[in-house]
């Protein structure tokens, strides 16, 4: 503030005014001398934990030219001093700091929530009520708010004119009815890059008009001063539609693994086709081709990495775990598809003698050394692992699931009233289990966030009651879950008594 003057009206005490030219008269007294040293490009601009195939994380460091290439390029193509940015990531994420930097430096403003990032319900109302123009967030935290727009027709989402996706594959049936409505006139972006490349390499910008559920969405051109190339186990460039290992060079390219030198030489290679001395390359470990169109298509990753529900994970690590077990003598992880793109982690186990540990046991050793997002869903004991003629685990012929590998209760104790045989039969519908008791937990049955909100979203519909996300987490038995909404149903129906008819046609 150039002169002085009271505060702005609202901020009572709880600022501080500062009158520039004050400030500036002191600091001419100060010395010249300069306080910290020059700064380079190439000096640690943040480091990000990323999980580790031998249960030790690898911390990626960045440095700050690739982050000032990023969030120049990012506010270039992006934000305006009128946009409103909604933060759905947490601060630890690396795409976080897009959310943050881009809309300070453009002068828009930056929302941070105050509720829990699960609770979509909330999130929606937010988007509407501060009237949010960007969001910049994971596939899977941007499918729930589609759905629970769509009662109003996606009028709550109405406001977004420019939304991110990024850190997994896109599902498009997720997002076309969205897509498709006239509610929607944002510019959709599908951004990729891994966190030991500043977070994103490149992007594509969707074609809405042609967009629908078979969609195969590219990973699109390259960020500004970046490389993409797909090259062979020797660095060497693969012709069009042959696959290869995707790798990142240029600006984006961060320094490497903190403490890793091993990690780092396998990861960061020697760039064959810069002129710049000492470039390097990243190579991701995500398996590409380049169609004869010059679009990179996405085959697969090249180890035993994957992305669910925007956490990346280290299947070996899952494993290694397992193995930890005494009853257990060898453990694989493989992700299974249990319906409409609902993927749930399965391990299979090969008992090390007569004692064969039950899906519970497992599941408790599993949650006491891994986060709840790598705890797999389902526990089957097998008594030899299926292999290849050439000896390696051949995934393809592993058994699909049934209802006894999930971690439920022994004895299912049956449904005993009208409210928990309903409940039984959401719960039945979404997990495609049958024979629940009520005493079984829904995300030990196979449960996860996503699917809760779909829960709370049928339970709330089918008895005519607004269930809070925080319920299903805190009472995730049928029997806990069913006493809550009993009671819901009595304070419900005690209002309508008291308010008359038009208040209970309201509700129905």
């Amino acid at each position: 503030r150039r002169s002085g003057g009271a505060l702005p009206e609202g901020l009572g005490n709880r600022g501080r005014l500062l009158e520039l030219n004050r400030l500036l008269d002191d600091m001419r007294d100060e010395s010249a001398e300069a306080l910290m040293p020059e700064r380079s490009g190439r000096q640690l601009a943040y480091v990000v934990l990323t999980s580790g195939s031998t249960g030790e994380p690898k911390a990626a460091a960045a440095e700050h030219r690739g982050l000032a290439n990023l969030v120049r390029w990012y506010a270039a193509s992006a934000t305006g001093a009128d946009d409103r940015t909604l933060v759905l990531s947490a601060p630890s994420f690396d795409l976080t700091q897009k959310n943050v930097f881009v809309p300070l430096i453009k002068g828009a403003q930056v929302h941070f929530p105050t509720w829990h990032l699960a609770d979509h319900r909330a999130t929606v109302r937010a988007i509407a009520d501060a009237r949010i123009t960007i969001v910049n967030c994971t596939p899977t935290a941007f499918y729930p708010l589609v759905e629970m727009s769509r009662g109003d027709d996606f009028a709550s989402l109405q406001s977004l004119r420019h939304v991110v996706l990024g850190g997994e594959p896109i599902v498009a049936a997720r997002l076309v009815s969205w897509l498709q409505s006239p509610a929607c006139a944002a510019t959709v972006v599908n951004g990729y890059g891994p966190s030991e490349c500043s977070d994103t390499a490149s992007s594509h910008v969707f074609d809405r008009a042609a967009f629908t559920e078979n969609t195969r969405v590219p990973i699109g051109e390259p960020v500004s001063d970046t490389t993409l190339t797909v090259l062979d186990e020797h660095l060497q460039l693969v012709p069009e539609n042959v696959e290869g290992e995707l790798c990142i060079g240029g600006l984006a390219v961060g320094r490497g693994y903190l403490h890793g030198p091993r990690a780092t030489a396998l990861r960061f290679r020697p760039d064959p086709y810069s002129s710049q001395p000492g470039a390097r390359v990243y190579c991701t470990g995500d398996r590409f081709r380049r169609r004869g169109t010059g679009e990179l298509e996405f085959i697969g990753r090249a180890d035993r990495q994957i992305k669910l529900r925007g956490f990346r994970i280290e299947l070996g690590e899952i494993e290694n775990v397992l193995e930890g077990h005494p009853a257990v003598t060898r453990a694989v992880v493989s992700p299974h598809v249990a319906g409409h793109d609902d993927v749930r982690l399965v391990a299979y186990v090969v008992p090390s003698g007569g004692t064969v540990p039950s899906p519970r046991d497992l599941r408790a050793h599993a949650a006491r050394s891994v986060p709840e997002f790598m705890v797999p869903s389902a526990y089957v004991t097998v008594t030899a692992l299926p292999l290849t003629r050439s000896g390696k685990v051949d995934y393809g012929r592993l058994p699909a699931p049934s209802n006894d590998h999930w971690a439920r209760d022994a004895e299912a104790v049956a449904p005993s009233s009208v409210t928990e045989e309903r409940l039984a039969a959401i719960w039945s519908s979404l997990l495609g289990a049958t024979g629940l008791g009520v005493n079984d937990d829904f995300f030990i049955s196979g449960g996860h966030s996503l699917l809760a909100v779909q829960m709370a979203s049928r339970v709330g519909e089918s008895f005519g009651i607004e269930l809070p996300l925080h319920v299903v987490f805190e009472r995730s038995t049928i029997a806990a879950l069913a006493e809550y909404v009993d009671a819901v149903l009595i304070q419900t129906d005690a209002r309508l008594d008291a308010g008359g008819l038009a208040v209970e046609e309201s509700r129905w």
